[in-house]
């Protein structure tokens, strides 16, 4: 990823911006300022959408890269379709980055909120005038969502992704590099609109979800992921061949999957890469982390493995609070493993943690087996993605 400034949201301009209210007359106190709890709410999802998009830009970064360094095997104006691409992306890891700066900055209204994350980064004086209450701030996080859409960065990074893949015929590596960033790309829309839909009172649909077909194309695209955050890491995929039906949220979902594996890359941090290893299969969670009298029913378990640092019961007992990281100032936010904690909250399920010093990680993912309706495999690619 390229080194990006923060940016005062309006410095991004998609032309005149119509900004709905932001919140229900309901749930704003006697000044006209939002509730805390709606707040939390919206800043987190702000936060969470900035911090999955921000993985999702590494890829589309680390494979551009790649394709710009082999100048000779690019087809006649490829170097002006990578550019577009890395516009579209410092556009908006920008805008990724100054929201997740005003979520984590110190001059915060949110007691719960820390130091800034990013050493040396500190918000702009005045971008942090205009939020100092409530109101103004949740105000400026929605602006930083409505300027991603209508998206006509990355749309046009998409757009140059696949006039790049339709030139390379022959080349199978260089087209699936682009297949990637395609994929990435289409994520970070998905992201951005549920953004956009969290700040007008919307939530994300739950859908009928075969894991069986969906994990097949999650697990490239975060393969790729691993590939760029961490060159050499190994990771293993053990195919399923019968039907794992879920009913969730397929973006968030998504985001779970790439933020464990996220992680789990970044245990190998200071040492030699080694294997993340993804699987799916039928398992009770154990009675330990549920209320027997909720666990009635089947329920799919999503596993992520890796034989990393491992980790200290200190720092597992604080892993999914908000804010906390054990990464270097620059390298963590401290929102992918809360988000992760929060869609599970949201959608029934329970979240497992494994570990030990220099013996490495698990994390296992359980949600309800939802067989209601039969799950089908998807007519294309992009229907499963």
């Amino acid at each position: 990823m390229p080194e990006t400034g923060l940016l005062e949201p309006t410095s991004i301009s998609h032309g005149p911006v119509e900004s709905p209210s932001l919140v229900n007359e309901s749930a704003a106190n006697t000044e006209g300022e939002p509730d805390e709890q709606l707040f939390q709410e919206l800043s987190m999802a702000a936060g969470q959408a900035a911090h999955d998009i921000n993985n999702l830009l590494s890829v589309c970064m680390g494979y551009s890269d790649i394709l710009y360094a082999n100048p000779e095997e690019l087809p006649e104006g490829g170097l002006k379709d990578i550019e577009k691409i890395f516009k579209s992306c410092q556009d908006f890891a920008q805008v990724a980055q100054s929201t997740i700066e005003l979520i984590l900055a110190k001059e915060t209204i949110t007691p719960q909120v820390r130091e800034p994350a990013f050493a040396g980064q500190a918000l702009p004086p005045e971008l942090l005038a205009k939020a100092k209450t409530r109101g103004s701030r949740l105000r400026l996080l929605k602006d930083m969502a409505l300027r991603l859409l209508p998206v006509d960065e990355m749309s046009g990074a998409l757009v140059a992704a696949r006039h790049l893949e339709q030139n390379f015929l022959e080349n199978q590596r260089s087209r699936g590099y682009c297949e990637s960033i395609i994929e990435a790309a289409n994520k970070i829309l998905d992201i951005c609109k549920d953004w956009q839909a969290a700040f007008e009172g919307g939530k994300a649909q739950a859908e009928q979800i075969d894991l069986r077909f969906s994990m097949e194309h999650w697990q490239k695209l975060v393969k790729a992921q691993a590939a760029t955050r961490r060159p050499g890491v190994k990771l293993e995929y053990a195919r399923v061949k019968e039907s794992f039906p879920i009913f969730v949220p397929r973006t968030q979902m998504f985001n779970v999957l790439q933020n464990l594996v996220v992680n789990a890359c970044d245990a190998f941090e200071g040492q030699k890469p080694g294997v993340i290893k993804l699987e799916v299969k039928r398992e009770q969670p154990p009675a330990e982390l549920v209320d027997p009298d909720a666990t009635a029913g089947k329920f799919v378990a999503i596993s992520v493995t890796d034989n990393g640092m491992g980790m200290s019961p200190e720092v597992l007992k604080r892993i999914f609070e908000t804010f906390y990281t054990t990464k270097a100032p620059g390298k963590g936010t401290g929102l992918g493993l809360a988000s992760v904690k929060k869609f599970l909250d949201d959608n029934r399920g329970f979240v497992g943690v494994e570990s030990q010093p220099g013996q490495g990680s698990k994390f296992t993912i359980y949600l309800p087996e939802n067989s209601s309706a039969q799950a089908r495999p998807p007519l294309t690619k992009a229907a499963a993605a």
